[in-house]
């Protein structure tokens, strides 16, 4: 799988972002009848990245670089960048090349995108890396301003500093990066004893630490943005509930095993054939979103879903819960 990702293309008016398979650019160009400038294109390839299948490569991007000039779009070589995923047993060439306007595009192993790190492997850890490295300085300038702000003013900043960029987009990469999640638990609780310093004697468990700050831990989070991220998009009449409703299949109101009271308002849970794919979003948001009861799922309001779905989970907290 390649993906060739182009920045800054010159000229023209409105600024969009788009994913672009092998129809979506021809799509774009049926759809907008006046000039665009893209910040970011993405063209998806599948190879087997054989000897014979590199030069796919170079003719798919001057196919691509061919189909931006008819529509007044011209690539800036200087910052276009390529990058291709691997599984991780797999080594890529060393001798691949792609060029555009006489210039040999870079090859790169993570790209930030949106503020997301994709690295070759598809497994987040370098944005895992890049997310605690953060986390840790910010709490760390933090303890240096504490005796300067009041303690209300300290929780705010930890907030919206510490605990907003541990959870950025998190239902993309998260569950990729599942298993070194803990380490964002740890700097959960390094803020919090930040901020209360004598919490740890007062409280030895991990989720009473939370509880002081009304916190949740970083896989009640993942949770929780998981689903409201599905009834947002998928339930509600939302704008994009016509594009995301493929993800998800409502299942069948009655089958000969199940009640109508315990499958309403389920959905088909998707065959996946390996273990990476078991972990993409729409698996794991459908095992979640049926695993809630009834009065959750066939809530009308969101803001009533969100009280009810926050308090489910604190109900599920038991003495075997996550600690470290």
């Amino acid at each position: 799988m390649v993906n060739f990702f182009g920045r800054n293309f010159e000229a023209m008016t409105t600024k969009f972002c788009t994913h672009v398979d092998e129809h979506g650019l021809q799509r774009c160009i049926d759809f907008h009848d006046h000039r665009l400038m893209a910040s970011y294109i993405c063209k998806i390839i599948k190879l087997n990245l054989l000897n014979s299948d590199i030069d796919i490569l170079q003719t798919e991007f001057n196919t691509l670089n061919q189909s931006l000039r008819e529509i007044g779009m011209k690539v800036n070589s200087t910052k276009t960048k390529f990058m291709i995923f691997v599984p991780k047993h797999l080594t890529v060439p060393n001798h691949i090349q792609i060029i555009s306007n006489n210039r040999e595009l870079e090859k790169v192993n993570q790209f930030k995108y949106l503020g997301v790190w994709l690295d070759s492997a598809l497994n987040f850890q370098y944005h895992l890396t890049n997310v605690c490295r953060n986390m840790s300085h910010r709490i760390h300038l933090l303890s240096i301003y504490k005796q300067i702000f009041p303690f209300k003013y300290q929780k705010c900043f930890t907030n919206t500093l510490v605990l907003s960029i541990s959870y950025y987009c998190i239902i993309i990469w998260a569950q990729l990066a599942e298993s070194n999640t803990i380490k964002i638990d740890r700097l959960y609780d390094k803020a919090i004893t930040n901020l209360l310093p004598t919490v740890k004697k007062q409280c030895t468990r991990y989720i009473d630490r939370l509880e002081k700050l009304n916190w949740l831990t970083f896989g009640e989070y993942l949770e929780v943005f998981t689903l409201e991220f599905l009834y947002k998009n998928i339930l509600s009449n939302s704008r994009t509930r016509s594009y995301f409703s493929s993800l998800c299949t409502k299942k069948p109101e009655n089958t000969e095993h199940e009640t109508r009271s315990t499958n309403s308002g389920n959905f088909k849970v998707p065959d996946m054939q390996t273990t990476f794919a078991a972990k993409c979003y729409s698996y794991n948001a459908i095992q979640l979103w049926n695993q809630l009861p009834s009065e959750i799922k066939l809530t009308c309001n969101f803001q009533l879903f969100k009280m009810r779905l926050r308090a489910h989970l604190l109900l599920k907290r038991s003495d075997e819960y996550i600690y470290f």
